[in-house]
């Protein structure tokens, strides 16, 4: 009897909001509502080059955290169709990486940004592509094109922090 009077009132609570904060939701959409009406300005302030610094490194950490993901579940030969589902929002991740509107600070550390994380991107894609499809190519032409894409993308974040 417990177990369905428990079964039963733990879906009702959730359902009811019960234990959930409304106020977080509320203040997560004031700070994006913020960010974009700093981004659509136009103005170049010490903010929006601090806020475009932030977003940029907010962005890229997600984007090494995936990659590192995606990494570990194909060094354990992990289910292919998860990789495939990770590889789609590496892709869209590095879209809007692409797509950050930079101030003018910061214009040309963007561009190279763009390079670096396409190149990075195509690096992972073709390696994860070879061990699916395991053809004849040199795994070791594909972590030597990993590892320069690698570095170019942390010489341009460390150009950005420089900044």
């Amino acid at each position: 009897m417990k177990r369905r009077l428990v079964a039963l009132t733990i879906p009702v609570m959730l359902l009811g909001g019960v234990g959930c904060s409304k106020e977080e939701a509320q203040v997560k959409e004031t700070d994006s509502l913020e960010v974009s009406q700093n981004d659509s300005s136009g103005t170049v302030s010490s903010s929006s080059s601090s806020n475009y610094q932030k977003e940029t490194l907010k962005m890229t950490d997600e984007w090494s955290n995936l990659y590192l993901e995606i990494s570990r579940k194909t060094s354990v030969g992990g289910d292919f169709k998860e990789v495939q589902g990770d590889l789609s929002e590496l892709r869209m991740l590095t879209k809007k990486i692409e797509d950050i509107q930079a101030p003018d600070k910061y214009k040309k550390s963007q561009d190279k940004l763009k390079v670096a994380i396409r190149d990075y991107f195509i690096a992972v894609n073709e390696s994860v592509s070879y061990l699916m499809s395991s053809s004849e190519s040199s795994t070791v032409d594909y972590a030597s094109q990993r590892e320069r894409a690698s570095q170019k993308f942390i010489e341009v974040l460390d150009e950005i922090r420089g900044l």
